[in-house]
């Protein structure tokens, strides 16, 4: 929970900023795309379940696995057919690329150091790290590649956690799922550039990221 007042306070950052920078073009070109509800209940229900479980499922003897196994059993049942043209085959070989590099490379990077800096400096430090890492490795190679360091020094995790989760925010290549939505926009007609992405994530995620890193700084 230490991590949650940065998180409520980046969210509510990000969405201020975000209806600031899209209010006018939301009134002059209003989104009429017809909306799969049934697509929405069951993606909903899904990630419900996963919240859940990766929070408290261990708790009651449910392992992670476990719940991320099942989530996928229950979205192939739901889908059944798709078509291999829609599959973002190339998304998926750039972070398995980039996560390989960044697991080779971990050695080198002596992620060690930066996370035993103390006080206010390691906290910002900690969190640059990880959002530097995420947009060029891919958050969760940067994520796999911060845990050894970071059972040494167990007092950065959040600030990581942050900083792997909100750096995407700024570059296509920080996340999978980004890459992912980036594809399949394409796929729709509706192509958005990296430097697109990262001029609008600027405007929105930089304030939140802040907010989030400042919050974090009162607890050191």
């Amino acid at each position: 929970m230490q991590a949650a007042p940065a998180a409520l306070a980046a969210s509510a950052v990000g969405w201020l900023g975000y209806r600031r920078t899209f209010a006018s073009a939301a009134a002059v070109d209003p989104a009429d795309d017809p909306v799969d509800c049934a697509a929405l209940w069951r993606g909903g229900a899904v990630v419900a379940w996963l919240l859940v479980g990766f929070t408290v499922g261990e708790a009651f003897g449910l392992p992670a696995w476990a719940v991320a196994g099942s989530a996928l059993a229950v979205v192939g049942f739901t889908t059944r057919r798709i078509r291999w043209r829609a599959v973002p085959l190339a998304p998926a070989l750039l972070a398995l690329a980039l996560g390989t590099l960044a697991i080779a490379a971990a050695p080198a990077l002596r992620i060690g150091r930066l996370l035993s800096i103390d006080g206010v400096a390691g906290e910002a430090a900690a969190f640059g790290a990880a959002v530097v890492g995420a947009n060029l490795m891919n958050n969760l190679p940067a994520t796999v590649v911060s845990l050894t360091p970071l059972s040494t020094h167990p007092d950065r995790v959040w600030a990581v956690l942050l900083g792997v989760n909100l750096g995407p925010l700024l570059w296509t290549t920080g996340a999978l799922s980004t890459l992912l939505w980036q594809s399949t926009m394409t796929r729709l007609g509706h192509a958005v550039s990296a430097r697109r992405y990262a001029t609008v994530g600027i405007r929105i995620a930089a304030p939140a990221m802040l907010t989030a890193l400042a919050i974090r700084m009162l607890y050191q």
